[in-house]
């Protein structure tokens, strides 16, 4: 997760965006772990503007490396929006990276019942709208159910009532592999448009990347656990293994 905080004599180029009020509402409904704070910037025909910009709103983040694959999206962020060149390269050459995995070092979720499916008008019943129903996700063919939150007075509870109002309002009760797809772009990929545009590569990398941030917002198995298959209506099942 990327964040922005104050550096003295410190400077990084970007691009604004023009937006209508509608459309950065939708956006503080995307960044739900962040705030939006008002930042001051000179753009490149030395003009000084305020602008929009979003900063963490999470405590006890510990500091990372950008992913590689992060570094390539905002690089060809730059290349399209006609960022100065110099930036580009000094990204491309300075900016140290955290590697892409390999597909076959993959995180998968694990100790599925072999033998248990789920239909897509049953997962849809676990979308939080009946209390009766515990809510459901499905990563690439494995349906996820939520355990439930951490009693009000355990210090972890904030964080995860926040992000289980995250996974409620965008994934439960239907296959998450599209939602996640389009706000996890992955260049090696291409941009689906719809369920069918992922492969069976594509999905594995999304099930990694799903199960990477279980475990950094403390969720993991603690509060999900797997309960079975997605059957689909062609007889096949989508999964790995």
């Amino acid at each position: 997760m990327a964040d922005l905080e104050p550096c003295h004599e410190a400077e990084f180029d970007g691009v604004v965006h023009l937006l209508s009020e509608e459309q950065m509402d939708r956006l503080d409904k995307m960044e739900m772990s962040y705030q939006r704070i008002i930042v001051p910037i000179i753009d490149y025909q030395n003009q000084t503007h305020a602008v929009y910009a979003y900063q963490m709103t999470l405590t006890n983040v510990p500091d990372n490396l950008p992913s590689e694959r992060y570094l390539d999206i905002i690089v060809k962020g730059c290349e399209h929006y006609g960022v100065r060149s110099e930036y580009i390269n000094r990204l491309r050459q300075e900016q140290p990276v955290v590697p892409r995995k390999e597909p076959h070092m993959y995180q998968s979720i694990t100790d599925v019942p072999s033998d248990v499916f789920y239909t897509l008008d049953e997962l849809a019943k676990h979308n939080g709208a009946d209390p009766k129903y515990p809510l459901r996700i499905c990563i690439n063919g494995k349906i996820l159910e939520h355990i439930g939150l951490p009693p009000s007075d355990d210090p972890d509870y904030e964080t995860q009532k926040r992000f289980h109002a995250i996974i409620q309002s965008r994934f439960v009760g239907r296959e998450a592999d599209f939602e996640i797809a389009k706000g996890l772009y992955e260049p090696l990929h291409k941009l689906p448009l719809s369920e069918e545009d992922l492969s069976d590569e594509h999905r594995a990398m999304l099930e990694d990347n799903c199960l990477s941030m279980l475990s950094r917002s403390g969720q993991s198995n603690i509060y999900w656990k797997p309960v079975g298959r997605l059957h689909r209506s062609n007889n096949n099942t989508n999964s790995s293994s």
